[in-house]
């Protein structure tokens, strides 16, 4: 049964979720979420976050809903971990683990992995604090979007630089604020992976098998 659902209060268009050999959906929560950070009424209030719609699929994949096979990654960890590289163009900017989480809106590293992830974007800097009202945001040129692939069972992702992009900074339009963001509730050694990869992609929350799946979607 495809359906549509709300989780966490935000869902987002394009994605799809699978979630084989479960009943509920909350057999494939993770815990607690970056939602519950104080940035996301912030993000709200700027008008960076939408109320869209995610699809769930229970108890299976639904193949029409991707054209590419699965790349099963392996969980290292109870709480949908598993290995990944997030690349800058050719560059693996960040390689290690990361907990994909669709409850989650952005991606989010500790803040030292973050800032070393976007010193391989030109043009990027850190968001002031005047500007964003907060730490770890990071702003690139708009006319300029890095391109942003994952690589997961050993096949990459791309993110489309309209979901890699949370909008301009002004009317001016000339710096947009990226979707990966740097946070202390993070662990230092782990990224929260949330909505803004799995728009591009079918995810699939594999428990009994212990992984987690990624493929093309339609």
């Amino acid at each position: 049964m495809l359906r549509s659902i709300t989780i966490a209060l935000l869902t987002v268009t394009g994605a799809a979720i699978a979630a084989p050999l479960h009943n509920s959906a909350e057999q494939v929560d993770t815990g607690p979420t970056i939602s519950d950070n104080p940035i996301r009424p912030w993000m709200r209030q700027k008008g960076l976050l939408t109320d869209e719609q995610e699809a769930l699929y229970l108890t299976g994949a639904d193949t029409s809903r991707y054209t590419s096979a699965i790349a099963w990654a392996p969980l290292v960890a109870w709480n949908w971990v598993t290995k990944g590289t997030l690349n800058v163009g050719n560059v693996p900017a960040y390689s290690g683990d990361m907990i994909i989480d669709h409850r989650s809106t952005l991606i989010i590293g500790s803040h030292k992995t973050v800032k070393n992830w976007w010193a391989n974007v030109p043009g990027s800097e850190p968001c002031s604090k005047k500007m964003c009202e907060t730490f770890g945001f990071y702003t690139f040129p708009c006319s300029t979007p890095p391109t942003v692939t994952f690589t997961f069972g050993g096949h990459q992702f791309p993110i489309s630089p309209e979901d890699f992009s949370l909008g301009p900074t002004d009317d001016g339009g000339t710096k947009c604020f990226g979707a990966i963001i740097g946070s202390e509730n993070v662990p230092e050694d782990a990224w929260v992976i949330g909505e803004k990869f799995m728009k591009s992609t079918y995810t699939v929350f594999d428990r009994s098998n212990s992984r987690v799946g990624f493929a093309v979607p339609v």
